[in-house]
């Protein structure tokens, strides 16, 4: 039994091996097909820096906060906002809109 696993083990090794050639060969081989230009001509990605970051903010204009509203009591809810994680802003939110 323990032989058996061993003798097999190169065999099942060297056909991994193949399918990952394999499959290696077609996907470079649909990628030039498609021509995209993800891709240098030797292979390496070509690298993008003309695309903005994903996470860059609109900017919005200050505005004046509501009579009745203290500055300090404003600033502590920006602060406490700015800190959330989006799980937690999604939590806030949701709870703020189902409370109506």
């Amino acid at each position: 039994m323990c032989c058996d696993v061993v003798e097999s083990s190169p065999n099942e090794l060297a056909e991994y091996y193949q399918k990952l050639l394999n499959i290696s060969d077609e996907l470079e081989k649909k990628r030039k097909a498609e021509g995209t230009t993800a891709y240098n001509p030797d292979g390496s990605a070509v690298i993008r820096t003309t695309m903005p970051p994903e996470n860059v903010l609109k900017r919005v204009e200050y505005e004046e906060p509501p009579k009745g509203i203290e500055a300090e009591t404003l600033i502590d809810v920006m602060r406490r906002l700015h800190s959330l994680t989006a799980a937690e802003m999604r939590t806030l939110l949701k709870q703020v809109h189902q409370s109506g």
